[in-house]
């Protein structure tokens, strides 16, 4: 087999990363279902990152339990960018959809704002919450990055990134 040592081949040749711990499953026929995750299987298929969470717990993923791959990368499966989560957790650590409008996530444009056309907005629990008006889209998706830090933590989708700062 030719390709990446760690990774698992797909039925449309491309590579899904796992660790070698799970390198045993290249004995079954994988292929990208709709969403766009590794599964096997026709309808009542199975999904490969939930087979691994489920190695890792030693036990079978309970009704209301999702496997969340942190770096959004639905390809990578390695065992350290899977955690379990819950359905809102899930939903905070979604990417920007491919046809947004805008190029940052949580920010809207009104121009009968003259001013400070950029507005900024969160979600939390289904509930939408305006936060202000802005300048510009840059200050807007700042503003939008603080509060999902402070509101989803470890689940927060940003638009830019952090310097990690060490607390004692």
């Amino acid at each position: 087999m030719s390709g990446p040592e760690d990774a698992i081949r797909l039925s449309n040749e491309s590579w899904v990363k796992v660790d070698p711990l799970d390198l045993d499953m290249r004995e079954y026929s994988w292929h990208l279902d709709r969403s766009g995750y590794a599964a096997r299987g026709g309808s009542g298929q199975r999904i490969m990152h939930r087979i691994i969470m489920a190695r890792v717990l030693k036990r079978a993923l309970r009704p209301g339990e999702y496997v969340d791959h942190e770096n959004n990368v639905k390809t990578d499966n390695r065992r350290s960018n899977l955690r379990v989560v819950t359905t809102q957790q899930n939903n905070w650590n979604k990417s920007k959809a491919p046809s947004a409008k805008w190029k940052y996530i949580g920010i809207n444009f009104d121009s009968r704002l003259k001013t400070r056309p950029w507005r900024a907005y969160i979600r939390v629990n289904s509930i939408g919450y305006y936060i202000g008006t802005f300048t510009s889209a840059e200050e807007a998706a700042w503003m939008h990055d603080q509060w999902a830090l402070v509101l989803h933590g470890e689940f927060a989708q940003l638009n830019f990134e952090y310097e990690k700062v060490a607390t004692r």
